[in-house]
């Protein structure tokens, strides 16, 4: 099984993917809008509940970013690995708990026992080095965010489950370049139709944002009304949420900062090919001295 995943990863990490970008926006916008008043989604119970009154009254806001797309385009390897296998892919399922009813999709069940659920964040950090693009996480050393467990624990309670594994596709730092990874977490259902119960609850009777960073990443804030809406810039550190919420700006930017480098390199390296010495347009003026790339941007008068 590793040696297949192996390969296979190995192969499209640079995600030559069937799917194109129209049809991955296309997909999540249909499955965002499928979304009504009548059910609870799973992963409404886990972030800010008044975000789905903002999802009802502006439908056609969505929040689609790289992250999105790409793990869409990962999906798509699932099957593959599994080939062989029984296996379900975004079957939507409803179940009545009290007097709601939640409804959730998971990514895939394999044989009718297993759920994967598949992640695509933008960096994730381990508590010891590592030396490889595949982490099997065994010894716990993927820090990874506590909603992506949690997430995979309810699926398991409501389906009757009891393990499941989070196949989470990252960026992270080793050999001294920031590289792609697999991180596959198993993990044991350790919650019960109760916990669900309390969920539910907190979801009707409680609207403040579940986290601090939501507020900030999010494609309502600048409609929202909730009252207990988030104010980034009244980040205390007296507070330890706030200080994990700066950790987290922190470890997102550092990783957009490296991915630009890369990025910045790439392209001096393409305006280096097509420029000898001098270029300019109607908005800038290139020289390439002793290596280097002066871009002067002109003055409009």
């Amino acid at each position: 099984m590793l040696s297949l995943i192996k390969k296979l990863f190995r192969k499209t990490l640079n995600f030559n993917s069937m799917l194109s970008k129209e049809n991955i926006i296309k997909a999540y916008k249909d499955l965002m809008i499928s979304r009504d008043n009548t059910t609870i989604h799973l992963t409404e119970l886990l972030y800010c509940p008044y975000k789905r009154t903002m999802r009802l009254k502006y439908p056609d806001i969505q929040n689609i970013n790289l992250d999105i797309l790409e793990g869409y385009r990962f999906e798509e390897l699932i099957p593959k690995i599994f080939k062989d296998c029984k296996i379900s892919h975004n079957k939507r399922y409803k179940k009545q708990i009290d007097n709601e009813i939640i409804s959730f999709t998971p990514d895939f069940i394999i044989e009718d026992k297993i759920v994967i659920e598949c992640k695509n964040t933008s960096f994730i950090h381990f508590t010891k080095q590592i030396d490889d693009w595949l982490i099997i996480d065994n010894e716990n050393i993927a820090i990874v965010p506590s909603q992506y467990v949690i997430q995979l624990m309810l699926y398991l309670t409501l389906l009757e489950l009891d393990l499941g594994y989070l196949f989470i596709l990252s960026n992270t730092r080793f050999n001294n370049k920031l590289r792609k990874v697999l991180v596959i977490k198993e993990i044991k259902n350790q919650l019960t139709i109760e916990d669900v119960k309390k969920l539910i609850k907190d979801f009707k009777e409680n609207i403040k944002p579940r986290y601090d960073w939501e507020c900030k990443y999010c494609q309502f804030y600048d409609l929202c009304d909730n009252e207990f809406k988030f104010e980034t810039s009244n980040l205390s550190l007296n507070d330890k949420s706030n200080l994990d919420v700066i950790i987290e700006e922190y470890v997102q930017s550092k990783a957009n900062l490296e991915t630009m480098k890369d990025k910045i390199k790439a392209l001096e390296y393409k305006i280096k090919q097509n420029v000898k010495e001098n270029y300019e347009n109607e908005k800038y003026k290139v020289k390439i001295r002793n290596k280097a790339i002066r871009i002067e941007k002109k003055l409009k008068i």
